[in-house]
C-alpha cells in the first residue's frame, strides 16, 4: 500500500501508544502511591498486582498501538526493493507481537517472560539491519538522501540495540538496598537504574523509529 496510508497507521498506533503508556503509569502510580520509571521498572509492571480491567484503558489503547502498528509491518509497500523488505515485514510483525506480551506476562511466568524478551532483543536487532539494508541499497541505486538518513538512523538504532543486550550487567539478578526508616522500619528499595527493564523499553520504542526509516524509504520511491 502506499506511504499515505503507512503514516496514517503509523500515527494512529504512536498516539495510542502515547495515552497507552501515559495512562498506565498514571494508574500505577495512584494506586500504590509511588513513582513509576522507565529506568528501573518493567513495562509489564504497569499492570503489577492487577488484571487487565484496573488499567482499562491504558491497556486498551496498547493492544490497539501494538495492532497498528502489526498492519503497518504487514502492509508496507515493499515492491521495489532487493528482497530486505520481507525481512523487516517478518521481523516487525514478529516483533510488535513479541513487545506486545512483554507489557502483560510477569515475571511470575518467568520462563515466558524471558523468552519473549529475548525473541524481541533477536527480532529487533534483525528489523534495524534489514531497515538499514533495505535503504543503502536503495540509496546506492537512486542517491536519494531519504534513504541515506534512514540508513544512518537505523545504524544507530541497531548499534543501540546492540550495546543494551550486550552490556554485561543485563540480568534479572536485581540487588535492592535496604534503607532503614525513621521509625525503625527496613524498606528495600530498587536500584534506580536495572538494565534489562530500560532495555525492555528500549526494544518496544525501536519499533516505532524503525518504523520512521520505512516511511522514510517508502517516500523515497514513490
Amino acid at each position: 500500500m502506499g506511504e499515505l496510508f503507512s503514516i496514517i497507521i503509523f500515527g494512529a498506533a504512536f498516539i495510542f501508544f502515547f495515552f497507552g503508556v501515559f495512562l498506565s503509569i498514571r494508574n500505577y502510580e495512584f494506586t500504590y502511591k509511588s513513582k513509576y520509571s522507565l529506568l528501573n521498572s518493567f513495562p509489564f509492571e504497569v499492570n503489577y498486582g492487577g488484571n487487565f480491567f484496573d488499567n482499562l484503558f491504558g491497556n486498551v489503547a496498547l493492544v490497539l498501538s501494538f495492532i497498528f502498528l502489526i498492519v503497518f509491518y504487514a502492509t508496507f509497500d515493499g515492491s521495489h526493493s532487493n528482497g530486505m523488505a520481507i525481512f523487516a515485514l517478518i521481523s516487525g510483525i514478529l516483533l510488535s507481537v513479541f513487545s506486545a506480551f512483554i507489557f502483560f506476562v510477569p515475571f511470575k511466568n518467568l520462563k515466558t517472560h524471558i523468552a519473549l524478551s529475548t525473541f524481541s532483543f533477536a527480532f529487533s536487532f534483525t528489523l534495524a539491519a534489514s531497515i538499514f539494508l533495505l535503504n543503502m541499497f536503495y540509496y546506492e541505486q537512486n542517491d536519494n538522501i531519504l534513504n541515506l538518513v534512514a540508513a544512518i538512523i537505523e545504524g544507530i538504532v541497531g548499534l543501540v540495540i546492540l550495546a543494551s543486550v550486550l552490556n554485561p550487567k543485563l540480568s534479572l539478578r536485581i540487588e535492592g538496598r535496604e534503607e532503614t526508616l525513621p521509625n525503625g522500619e527496613v524498606k528495600i528499595t530498587r536500584p534506580k537504574l536495572i538494565p534489562y527493564a530500560l532495555t525492555e523499553w528500549i526494544i518496544v520504542f525501536t519499533l516505532f523509529i524503525d518504523a520512521i526509516g520505512i516511511i522514510l524509504y517508502l517516500i523515497s520511491v514513490r
